[in-house]
Order: C-alpha cells, then sequence, then structure tokens
C-alpha cells in the first residue's frame, strides 16, 4: 500500500478510518522495529529472538504498526497496516445520529471534495452544517473525535416508526417551539411545526409537509426523491408532488 512510513503517516495520521467495522482514530504509524526501540527498549539488532509474529501478527520487522485510538472505549490498539480488518474507504456520513432527546439539532456532515492529502477522514476535509439552529444554542460545530461522529458513521440512527411516534406523542415543549429536527437516516430526518404539521428534510433542505403524518406533498424540484424515499421508508411515507 504505501513504500515507505513517512507516506502512510502523511497520508492517514490524525484521520478517522474504520477498524473491524468501528471507526477509529489513527494517532500513529510507525515501523515494527521503530516501535521496539523508542516504546519497548528492545534493540532488534541486538535481539534476534523477537517473535514479531506474536507481537504484531506480522513475519517481517519492516511492516508498519498503526496506533489507533478507538472511539467507544477510546482504548489505543496496536495493529499492522496490512490487517485484514482496516477499511481505508471513506467514512459513510451524513446527519449526525442525534438521540430523540438531545437538546440541540443536528448537522449534516460531508466530505469536501477538493483534493486533499489525507485518505483518512481529517478535521480539515470534514464539512459540517447545523439544521436550523435552535436559538441560543451555540453551533459548537462537530469535532472529528467525537459520539455524534462515531454514531453517524456507525448508523445509529433512531427508526422512522419511533421517530413517528416521538413527534406524535413524547415531543417536549421546548422542542415543539423551536421546531427540533430529528433524523431517521443519513439523508432524511423530519420535524414537526406549532401547527401540528410535519417537515421533511433531505439533507439541509425542507422539501415537504404533511398534515396527516402519512402523505408528505413536495415541491417539483424534489419530485426526483420520491421513489428513494418510499424505497428507504419501505411505503410508511408516500410522497405526492404539489401541482399547479
Amino acid at each position: 500500500m504505501y513504500d515507505r512510513v513517512e507516506e502512510a503517516r502523511m497520508r492517514l495520521s490524525s484521520s478517522v478510518i474504520r477498524y473491524g467495522g468501528e471507526p477509529t482514530y489513527v494517532e500513529e504509524i510507525y515501523l515494527a522495529d521503530e516501535h521496539l526501540r523508542e516504546n519497548l527498549g528492545i534493540d532488534p539488532d541486538e535481539d534476534e529472538d523477537i517473535d514479531y509474529e506474536e507481537l504484531y501478527s506480522m513475519k517481517t520487522p519492516q511492516q508498519f504498526i498503526m496506533l489507533l485510538l478507538t472511539f467507544k472505549e477510546s482504548e489505543s490498539i496496536r495493529v499492522s497496516i496490512d490487517d485484514a480488518d482496516l477499511d481505508f474507504e471513506p467514512v459513510p456520513l451524513g446527519f449526525t445520529a442525534n438521540h430523540l432527546t438531545q437538546g440541540r439539532n443536528p448537522h449534516y456532515m460531508w466530505r469536501e471534495p477538493q483534493r486533499q492529502y489525507k485518505q483518512g477522514l481529517h478535521s480539515r476535509t470534514l464539512a459540517t452544517k447545523a439544521v436550523e439552529e435552535i436559538p441560543n444554542n451555540r453551533d459548537r460545530g462537530i469535532q472529528i473525535f467525537s459520539n455524534l461522529l462515531c454514531s453517524t458513521v456507525m448508523g445509529q440512527y433512531t427508526s422512522l416508526e419511533d421517530t413517528l411516534s416521538f413527534l406524535e406523542n413524547d415531543i417536549t415543549p421546548e422542542q415543539y417551539q423551536y421546531q427540533q429536527v430529528f433524523p431517521f437516516h443519513r439523508e432524511y430526518a423530519l420535524s414537526v411545526n406549532t401547527f401540528g404539521q410535519l417537515y421533511l428534510w433531505h439533507r439541509t433542505n425542507r422539501i415537504a409537509t404533511s398534515d396527516d403524518g402519512e402523505v408528505f406533498h413536495t415541491l417539483e424540484e424534489y419530485a426526483h426523491l420520491k421513489e428513494d424515499l418510499e424505497e428507504i421508508t419501505k411505503g410508511v411515507l408516500k410522497i405526492a408532488t404539489y401541482t399547479g
């Protein structure tokens, strides 16, 4: 993958990738024999009995070691850069997977399209935009190492059915007053206005309104989302387009 440890560091250090299907933060990358000298006080040139297979699950001291920080336990782990459980594909983003009772509106997150030298997700490539931020609630953005980013990458969204039930029965007066937005998918969210109408959101755009919670009337410019929405919601939400 990389010929030089300097290149691996440049492309991956201080970025988010996945290990075993979960997001992890790359703290450092070094050669196995570098780590033995600097961190364990072992000189590979003098000790010929080092079991690299046992220490690093590798057969050669010239392989790269990655020091990863897990999101859930904040635990540091060391793995070979060739570990089959490492996934260097871009992590999935979208709406932050907020819990229904959180007192802040979600952000929509995406990776900046311009060419960057980082392969993993880095703070300089993470773009965010708050969705109609609640008044007097300072927008702090999203930190690269945060529970919100972790739950978003993992796709831990409240189901559509539970979101609809919450909006109908359990929403707090403050959430109702400020028309807080509740994601049920990476690309879609719901909110309710002070008249009891439901709004449907696509990314940071409010695209449709419903009086009964089932049929959402959308502007013609968003009609192309109809099939996608009905497939994602398995027909729970029906999309009609305003005419005339």
